[in-house]
């Protein structure tokens, strides 16, 4: 699990108590993915904060560590959401349509056509990926496998 202020909480089999396990950041952290127990994938930011930059982690197995991203065009302070296919395979979503893409070597930034917030993803396929969120309006997006094409629903509520 991952919260507020960087804190990652694990309970393993067999266990009652949680472990807290530190990540180094004070960030909140707004979602969490795991692909196995040595491959997992947290985000964050603080949207709050004047100087603030969006924070992805990665846990293998022994400790956290924070990715290096990308420059991005748009004053984005945090990732929502993040979903791995596979270990080579990781798309994370934040605000002002922020959409980063791992291919098991680096991050890339990849155009979402939007600048409206991207709060959550889910997969059927590692290329078919819906992304979702808004504001004032809903935004849907979708994954390909290669990009993200993006699209704003007129008088639908932001989704979650």
């Amino acid at each position: 699990m991952a919260g507020e202020r960087g804190v990652t909480l694990r309970r393993k089999a067999g266990q009652e108590e949680f472990e807290v396990i530190p990540t180094g950041v004070e960030a909140p952290l707004w979602g969490i993915w795991a692909t196995s127990p040595d491959d997992v994938w947290t985000v964050g930011g603080d949207i709050a904060a004047e100087d603030a930059a969006p924070v992805l982690m990665h846990w293998d197995g022994s400790g956290w560590r924070q990715e290096t991203l990308p420059a991005t065009d748009r004053p984005a302070k945090a990732l929502f959401k993040v979903l791995a296919s596979a270990d080579d395979d990781v798309l994370a979503v934040g605000q002002f349509g922020l959409v980063y893409h791992f291919n098991g070597q680096d991050w890339r930034l990849v155009s979402s056509g939007t600048s409206e917030d991207f709060i959550s993803l889910w997969g059927l396929s590692p290329d078919n990926i819906a992304i979702v969120g808004g504001r004032s309006n809903a935004v849907l997006g979708r994954w390909d496998g290669q990009g993200v094409t993006s699209e704003v629903l007129p008088g639908q509520p932001a989704m979650n």
